[in-house]
């Protein structure tokens, strides 16, 4: 995850686009543009690429990263770890970079297509779990965490164990990405740095999110200590949710 993070800030990057107004001339008010609406079609980045030129669109990638950098109020050029930057910041970058690496719009079509396929794939893995079917054996205790959350005697529990679930899958999926098995197994490195990109972003969502719930979780029992009983799978060990079976929060932790 981290060599991902890198080579796209190499590049000047880091996010996902929106179709850019047609008054948008500089490339900051290009930049502002995606930024606030990320195009959801990916033909959007080559479209923009074609519009405006390879050097151009390499001005957009800069402004982008420096954009995202000054809203996380984060010196540009500091490595930055974590989920800090904009949720946009990784999502747009990463499909702009992916038009780059096109050189012509065959190529784009071929890459554009097997992304899509790849994270079709790996979306749904997720859905078998969610129903409790067969998948991959490198899921294997995130589909025991979900089975267990079905015994869980409160909502809360469930509700926690469903989170605890989703945040392994994310973290799993950001790992087999980097090795480049499964889904992005002889994926073309452009597609490859893509994937890794929107599986980061997916990680970092999950992240924000779980962290906001556990807040509130805070808040509601007083900012006292809140505990949670969670049967936890050793395979787990070491992620974000951590590890014990009984799992205590308290004000100090975020």
């Amino acid at each position: 995850m981290r060599r991902v993070f890198l080579t796209l800030y190499a590049i000047g990057v880091m996010a996902l686009a929106v179709i850019t107004p047609a008054l948008a001339q500089t490339a900051e008010e290009r930049a502002r543009a995606l930024a606030a609406h990320p195009p959801p079609d990916l033909d959007t980045y080559y479209s923009l690429k074609t519009e405006i030129g390879d050097d151009q669109t390499g001005a957009v990638l800069t402004a982008l990263t420096a954009l995202a950098y000054a809203e996380a109020n984060i010196p540009v050029g500091d490595v930055v770890s974590g989920c800090r930057l904009p949720q946009w910041n990784a999502l747009v970058s990463a499909g702009l970079l992916l038009a780059l690496s096109a050189s012509d719009r065959a190529t784009w079509t071929l890459y554009r297509d097997d992304a899509r396929k790849r994270l079709a794939d790996w979306d749904r893995i997720w859905g078998l779990l969610q129903k409790q079917e067969k998948t991959e054996a490198d899921f294997d205790a995130v589909a025991g965490q979900i089975a267990a959350s079905q015994h869980e005697p409160t909502e809360k529990g469930r509700t926690l164990a469903q989170r605890v679930a989703r945040d392994q899958f994310e973290r799993r999926s950001a790992q087999i990405t980097s090795e480049k098995r499964l889904w992005a197994q002889g994926a073309a490195e452009p597609v490859h740095l893509y994937l890794s990109a929107i599986i980061y972003a997916h990680t970092c969502a999950a992240d924000i999110d779980n962290t906001m719930w556990l807040k509130s979780q805070l808040a509601e029992s007083g900012g006292s200590a809140y505990r949670f009983t969670v049967p936890m799978p050793t395979k787990m060990r070491g992620f974000w949710f951590s590890t014990p079976i009984t799992m205590s929060l308290s004000r100090n932790r975020y």
